[in-house]
């Protein structure tokens, strides 16, 4: 549970950001969590962008890795995504957050 910790203390996480890393890391299956982005978008009530900026945010921070072959275009996008668990290399973007 020290992912999940470090996930809720990080002050450069966005409220959505968090929901959304809790949503992957419960639906997971070993690394992986298969959900449409259709899924993500109704469960935090969100436009379609602002989902896959936050999406695009865990991912450069060190939270999520979204597999290369997958696009987030449309709300019919797969999102393939490796969850990373107690092994957290977690990272501050260098980025502003959406």
């Amino acid at each position: 549970m020290e992912v999940i910790k470090q996930v809720v203390e990080d002050p450069t996480l966005s409220p959505v950001e968090k929901v959304l890393f809790a949503i992957l890391y419960c639906n997971r299956q070993g690394k992986e969590c298969n959900l449409s982005v259709q899924d993500l978008v109704d469960y935090v009530g969100l436009e379609l962008e602002k989902v896959r900026k936050s999406l695009e945010h865990l991912e450069q921070g060190g939270l999520i890795k979204i597999k290369k072959d997958c696009r987030i275009t449309d709300a019919s996008s797969f999102l393939n995504c490796a969850v990373l668990v107690e092994g957290l290399k977690h990272k501050g973007p260098e980025v502003p957050r959406p």
